[in-house]
């Protein structure tokens, strides 16, 4: 289903402001077919309120800060009176790229260890590193990419009360969701650093010109998984529903902006940043916008993604050379090899093939 819902920000302070003293009932799926914890994330506040489960002692901070920022949001609300919008996009495509025989070139990238998403998007359509219930743990102990950004934009937490779980052909689109806090470290360090002043013009519905799309990525148990190309196409196909033209595009047929995004994926969920980089090249070449990775500030890292993409322009490669070549990886490297540290790596592989014997 594709749905648009659009609100004004005093009605999403309405709603979060009902979520802060935890009114709201627990949802169920109106879906009667969903599985058991597919249904609603909750939303009201409750467990931020609440110490830290055992194991997870040291965030006990780090939900202080996060509730620092939801305070720096409800006194801007309070004080200003806020006049935009906010609207909550919910994308599903049936028919995708036939990746293994598109001849599409790969679009301009740029590639930086320098920066963040948030700080350095402008423009862009920045990419949430979701969990498949939309917000992950910001109302818990979570305290990385995803649950970092839904503090600094609380309204992107009004997204929980009718988000049912991403299927994997879905992504959701929020635009105008305004910024109000700083913040400096990350995971057990995230601390909020402030109020912030969101100075990025509006559009002409009124909403903030931020356009974030929350992407869940699959969860891994072993990280060889990633490359069978059952998984190779269930990650493109959730970065392409996210990155294409909707017909929620506001101008349908003027130019798309760049994404930017980065290590998608790569933390607890297994993914590998080199993978997921050139997957996500691919669906944004296929969408038909240019891409921004960020690496944050693992140079080695810009190094590597910057000469394979400047080896794959070189070679006039396509999205389909890429995708045949990953799948051959798999089936001539990884199933016949054991031996992970004796293996050759996805990138040496790939030079060998497009430099040819």
């Amino acid at each position: 289903m594709n749905h648009t819902i659009t609100f004004s920000q005093r009605q999403v302070a309405s709603l979060l402001a009902n979520a802060f003293f935890c009114t709201f009932p627990a949802q169920k799926s109106v879906d009667a077919e969903r599985e058991p914890g597919t249904g609603y994330p909750f939303i009201n506040f409750d467990w931020l309120f609440c110490s830290p489960r055992a194991w997870r002692e040291k965030r006990s901070q780090c939900k202080s800060e996060k509730l620092k920022c939801i305070m720096n949001y409800f006194c801007r609300i309070r004080d200003s009176n806020p006049i935009g919008l906010v609207s909550y996009t919910r994308r599903s495509i049936i028919l995708f790229p036939e990746w293994a025989d598109s001849q599409t070139l790969l679009s301009k990238a740029h590639i930086t260890h320098k920066g963040n998403i948030e700080d350095d998007g402008a423009g862009c359509l920045q990419v949430d590193f979701a969990n498949k219930m939309i917000g992950g743990g910001v109302l818990q102990e979570g305290c990385v990419q995803e649950e970092i950004r839904f503090v600094l934009n609380p309204e992107l937490i009004a997204s929980r009360l009718f988000t049912e779980c991403l299927l994997p052909n879905e992504a959701v689109i929020i635009t105008g969701a305004e910024r109000f806090s700083d913040y400096s470290g990350y995971g057990d360090t995230f601390t909020c650093a402030g109020p912030h002043v969101d100075n990025v013009p509006r559009d002409t519905w009124g909403r903030r010109m931020t356009q974030i799309v929350a992407i869940d990525a699959y969860k891994f148990g072993k990280t060889e998984t990633q490359y069978q190309q059952e998984f190779l196409l269930r990650e493109l196909n959730k970065a392409y529903v996210g990155f294409c033209r909707g017909a929620d595009h506001v101008t349908p047929d003027g130019p798309l902006s760049a994404v930017c995004t980065g290590n998608w994926g790569c933390g607890a969920f297994r993914g590998e940043p080199r993978l997921k980089f050139l997957l996500q090249l691919m669906a944004c070449s296929e969408a038909g916008r240019d891409m921004m990775y960020v690496t944050f500030g693992d140079a080695r890292l810009q190094e590597e993604l910057a000469a394979m993409y400047e080896h794959l322009v070189g070679m006039n490669a396509t999205v389909g050379d890429i995708f045949r070549i990953i799948s051959l990886y798999h089936d001539d490297v990884i199933m016949k090899s054991s031996n992970r540290k004796k293996r050759s790596s996805l990138y040496s592989f790939m030079y060998a093939c497009f430099n040819g014997p």
